[in-house]
């Protein structure tokens, strides 16, 4: 691989993304940070391909808790894809989604909630209303909302996403029974 860069970095994108999501976010995270230097260097700090590394970095530390670092990594990525005209794209909602769960954790409520709207019509666009993704981004809106004591809002939200995922896995989906 030291002979490609172009595909060691993607390879590197993409192992920091698969060490986070087995248990190793630390390992993740420096494997992450490898391969936006190597794809910034490859590609230029603007690009497609560092905006999804940034995006993916954000939500390592999202989940490792570092909310400054997540923030900044996650409006890099979105100021990028904006930038690129490209602000409802399926890999800006994504980005959308991790600084909505940032902000409501840092009491930006009104801006995580825009945010997370914003990137469940994005992603229905994209991909339909009863694509695993956009389920997850609605069940995210769920959290968020019994996060905030939104409880009516949160119940009729929450039977939404339970009658999408029986329309389209059955009423046995296991998806059914995780919290």
């Amino acid at each position: 691989l030291v002979n490609d860069p172009t595909l060691h970095s993607e390879l590197m994108d993409d192992l920091g993304e698969l060490q986070a999501n087995v248990g190793d976010p630390q390992g993740g995270r420096r494997t992450l940070a490898t391969a936006l230097k190597e794809r910034s260097a490859l590609y230029g700090n603007d690009s497609s391909q560092a905006a999804i590394t940034l995006r993916k970095l954000a939500s390592v530390e999202q989940m490792m808790g570092l909310g400054d670092a997540a923030r900044e990594h996650a409006e890099r990525a979105l100021a990028i894809w904006n930038h690129k005209e490209q602000s409802h794209s399926v890999e800006a909602a994504r980005a959308k989604l991790i600084l909505g769960i940032v902000l409501v954790n840092r009491k930006e409520r009104e801006r995580a909630f825009d945010l997370n709207r914003s990137a469940v019509d994005d992603l229905t666009r994209a991909l339909g209303p009863n694509h695993p993704e956009t389920i997850n981004a609605s069940a995210r809106r769920v959290k968020m909302l019994i996060q905030v004591s939104r409880d009516k809002e949160a119940e009729s939200a929450l039977r939404d996403v339970i009658a999408r995922i029986e329309a389209t896995e059955g009423r046995e989906s296991a998806r059914l029974i995780t919290p």
